[in-house]
């Protein structure tokens, strides 16, 4: 399973989170010593079941974890959605059903195999895996979640490789936005929550670690920006389904992002579907909104993936 643990200023007594993909979850007060091992009382609900599988793909063995539906027929076809971060500093797949609750939800919601990939630029993997994406913020995650995407397509018979969504929160919102600006040979469909667009307008501790100062790499920030992306126009044919939702008072990822996404999107010529909430931060709060954004990701991936073919 996986353990997470907090410890006190005398660094002798430490609270630990444990999970595992088979039911185990437990907060647990333990001492450095192991005199000390109590479980802390919960009152939290009972978590949905969640059908988890986890498994490694291509040449670099990416750590991948599947979520079927409920009632899932094997033999039959199914649509494939990513559920993406892909971001550095945050890995997606771990030994923890209830951090897939959402992919499940989806999963359910959509009719799809909902799937999460941590490709190069993640943590853990050690110190060069996770550097590949210096300078390259958005090509080298694009890359690996396309190699992923293709490893189990040929791995999944079960598997509709030409229906294939993508959704996510943050850069997980960035990164759907240029999976389906970029990939459209891949993605037909794309719901971004919340999307950093250029990242000259992001937070200069984050954006300057990984793309250098702006006036010095020009090239890097234009390479990875969805807004330089979405301004060209889009090749002749059907153009895949794209929302995009934002709080107006998101003060990380600022409302201002989508504005100009969308701008460049609209003078090009391209199709997408703007949700502005009012009031919401970045973690729309409001459980309203919170229904509201993800049964509208849901409606899009539908819609976008479309029947089987």
């Amino acid at each position: 399973g996986t353990v997470r643990a907090t410890f006190d200023e005398s660094r002798d007594v430490f609270l630990t989170y444990e999970a595992s993909l088979s039911g185990v979850h437990r907060v647990m007060v333990r001492s450095v010593d192991g005199k000390i091992a109590r479980e802390v009382p919960s009152v939290a609900a009972t978590a949905p079941v969640t059908h988890v599988e986890m498994e490694d793909v291509g040449p670099d063995h990416m750590h991948v974890a599947l979520v079927r539906p409920h009632g899932y027929v094997p033999g039959a076809r199914y649509p494939l959605i990513d559920s993406a971060y892909a971001g550095p500093h945050a890995q997606t797949v771990a030994l923890d059903d209830r951090r897939m609750l959402l992919a499940q939800w989806m999963a359910d919601a959509t009719g799809a195999i909902v799937f999460s990939v941590d490709a190069k630029g993640t943590p853990g993997r050690g110190r060069t895996w996770e550097r590949e994406l210096a300078g390259k913020l958005g090509d080298v995650p694009l890359d690996g979640h396309v190699l992923a995407i293709k490893a189990l397509v040929a791995a999944h018979p079960e598997v509709d490789g030409t229906r294939v969504g993508v959704y996510g929160a943050s850069f997980g919102g960035y990164f759907s936005v240029l999976a389906v600006l970029r990939r459209p040979d891949v993605f037909t469909a794309a719901a971004a929550i919340a999307p950093g667009t250029d990242w000259r307008y992001y937070d200069t501790a984050y954006s300057e670690r990984y793309l250098g100062l702006p006036s010095e790499q020009k090239a890097a920030y234009d390479a990875s920006s969805v807004v330089v992306l979405a301004a060209t126009p889009p090749s002749p044919g059907p153009q895949p389904t794209l929302l995009i939702a934002h709080g107006t008072a998101d003060d990380n990822v600022y409302f201002f992002n989508s504005l100009q996404l969308v701008d460049a999107l609209a003078k090009a010529g391209r199709s997408f579907r703007f949700l502005p909430f009012i009031g919401q931060t970045h973690q729309f709060a409001s459980p309203e909104a919170q229904a509201a954004v993800w049964s509208s990701a849901a409606e899009a991936l539908q819609k976008g993936l479309g029947p089987a073919k």
